[in-house]
């Protein structure tokens, strides 16, 4: 088994409002924008620090704003009303000549808005409210190179938890999966891992030799919140995970909830099998 570590490149959602309808609803894009140095967030009106996965709709741009996507003609996702955007880094392959490849995703890249409600921390029981127009977040960690989590890597497939024990820091590595997929295809048994199974990026000879359908790459946001518009400069201090990472109770200061985000991409890792080279996300994140 390879060594753990979750370097976690920012992922970034701008959102505009939605209703909270069902236990979940999932958002397909089958489509893209582009790959661009993008980041409206981080980098407003600039060039982003790296290259990110754009989907969404039209109007998004280096100095986008909730009121500029509403303005949007089309979108890249299924849903035509909903103008939000969505974007993270793309994997690469680095091959030992040190050529980068994109490696390509098989659609759709899916969102996931989950009602995960729970009580806050004085033991109320919680309403899910919509997102507020021109509401931002990140997750993830751009600089994170390796983990602080002890022990063997921790399944948080199936509302394992709660994690009453692990600080906010702890919690958004918990909300990170590299999950390996295998259909059954190929002539051995199904083996699909669960989400939030794998919280690192296994080496590419392991997943050359187990994962024969690609990898998963998935990112649960966090839904208890503080009231806050945006959380700073790093988009992140308004918000925090709840005990289960995708479900549970909040903690204090973050009595709020907001329907919880996933987002989940799968990587065509299986075009490369047999290359000599490793995998790198677009912030130069190996991990």
């Amino acid at each position: 088994m390879p060594h753990r570590s979750v370097s976690r490149a920012a992922v970034v959602a701008l959102a505009l409002g939605n209703t909270a309808v069902d236990a979940f609803w999932r958002l397909e894009c089958p489509g893209s924008i582009g790959l661009a140095r993008i980041d409206p967030l981080m980098d407003f009106d600039g060039l982003s620090g790296h290259v990110h996965a754009l989907k969404g709709g039209s109007a998004f741009s280096a100095k986008s704003t909730a009121d500029d996507l509403l303005k949007s003609k089309c979108t890249s996702c299924g849903v035509k009303q909903d103008k939000s955007a969505y974007w993270a880094p793309p994997l690469y392959f680095k091959g030992d000549d040190g050529t980068l490849t994109v490696v390509p995703e098989k659609p759709p890249f899916k969102a996931y808005y989950e009602l995960n409600a729970g009580k806050t921390s004085d033991g109320k029981e919680q309403t899910i409210e919509a997102f507020p127009n021109g509401f931002q977040m990140i997750a993830g960690d751009n600089l994170r190179r390796n983990t602080t989590l002890s022990g063997p890597d921790p399944d948080t497939s199936g509302f394992k938890g709660p994690y009453t024990d692990k600080s906010n820091d702890e919690r958004e590595q918990l909300a990170i999966g590299f999950n390996c997929m295998n259909y059954g295809f190929h002539g051995g048994p199904k083996k699909e891992e669960p989400t939030l199974y794998r919280h690192h990026l296994p080496e590419k000879s392991w997943i050359d030799t187990n994962c024969p359908d690609g990898i998963r790459l998935e990112l649960q946001f966090p839904s208890c919140w503080n009231g806050e518009m945006d959380g700073g400069d790093g988009h992140k201090s308004h918000v925090a995970y709840p005990e289960w990472i995708n479900g549970g109770d909040c903690p204090a200061g973050f009595d709020r909830r907001l329907p919880q985000l996933m987002f989940e991409t799968i990587v065509a890792t299986d075009q490369f099998v047999g290359k000599g080279g490793k995998y790198v996300l677009g912030n130069g994140d190996p991990t």
